[in-house]
């Protein structure tokens, strides 16, 4: 029954693909400097927008793009919501011609489109076309963005406890800080596999999808080259963190992994790393809470600056 559901999913994402016109394709590593470009130009706030992130996420969202009058276009769609056209807010000068261009295909192909975690910066570019919609909060989508040099110094009564914990951690073991290269990838591989079996990765299905991504990404590192560190301790890495340069100010953090046996290894790694990021970052993204309430609580509980809010836009016949 599992082969059968699965054969099923991998025809219904080959229909999905054969079904949106030629040029929307999926993404490979050869499209690295196109997506690049475009980032780089266009400097998003939104943690999704690095080609790392989209990367790792491209087979479960099965993300399309193309390229529409210099507008750069993200589509997704799921096996849950086959009727759904999902889109990224576009990347270009230009977002209601990309807009009209997805409505105009959302049509052809008879679906509902909908524009996901859209920015709230782009809303007011939005209210001022004449297509009809309706504007739905994502709470559960929201970034959480910090002061990079609070997460340093963990300063004052708020961050007692990340203080304790981090000391407590420093006191009780012989512990080292490396950053990110090729030669400690095989051993972070080997401590996310350990990190899955505690935390039964298999039985979870985004568990699952993200440790499928996180080896993907680190066995292509030589070519997408992001940035992170790990916590050694006794010369076995314990924790690691894996993040990218999002625009010229901050860097999001999208992995972040530490064996519970270790109390303060997440504590320690992420101080560490960024402690040592170059002057120019100021903050860090540590991305969504996806509506789980005890990762909201624990991302409130490093008091974040600010929020980086998206929305859900829902398109009138």
């Amino acid at each position: 029954m599992i082969i059968e559901n699965y054969m099923i999913l991998i025809c219904y994402y080959y229909y999905m693909g054969s079904i949106l016109p030629p040029n929307f394709k999926p993404i490979t590593m050869e499209d690295r400097s196109i997506f690049n470009s475009y980032l780089n130009k266009y400097q998003p706030e939104i943690s999704e927008f690095t080609f790392t992130n989209l990367f790792m996420w491209r087979n479960h969202y099965q993300f399309r793009w193309t390229i529409h009058e210099n507008q750069l276009i993200l589509t997704s769609t799921t096996a849950k919501r086959p009727n759904v056209l999902s889109a990224l807010s576009s990347m270009g000068d230009n977002k209601t011609v990309a807009l009209e261009y997805l409505i105009d295909i959302s049509e052809k192909l008879e679906l509902k489109l909908e524009l996901i975690r859209f920015p709230e910066k782009d809303l007011d570019k939005l209210k001022q076309t004449e297509i009809k919609h309706e504007i739905l909060e994502d709470r559960g989508n929201w970034d959480y963005v910090y002061d990079r040099n609070d997460l340093v110094s963990l300063p004052g009564k708020p961050y007692a406890n990340f203080r304790k914990k981090l000391n407590r951690f420093k006191r009780q073991y012989q512990w080292s800080y490396e950053e990110l290269d090729e030669s400690l990838i095989d051993s972070i591989l080997n401590m996310q596999d350990e990190w899955c079996g505690i935390r039964a990765c298999y039985d979870d299905e985004s568990l699952n999808e993200e440790n499928l991504g996180i080896h993907e990404i680190f066995t292509n590192w030589k070519d997408l080259k992001f940035d992170g560190g790990v916590i050694k301790v006794d010369g076995v890495i314990v924790a690691y963190t894996l993040a990218e340069l999002l625009n010229k100010d901050t860097i999001v953090v999208h992995v972040e992994k530490a064996n519970p046996e270790f109390n303060g290894a997440y504590q320690a790694v992420a101080q560490q790393f960024y402690e040592k990021l170059d002057s120019s970052i100021k903050y860090i993204n540590r991305e969504q809470d996806l509506g789980d309430l005890n990762l909201r609580n624990a991302k409130e509980h490093y008091h974040p600056i600010k929020y980086v809010k998206k929305y859900k836009i829902k398109f009138k016949s």
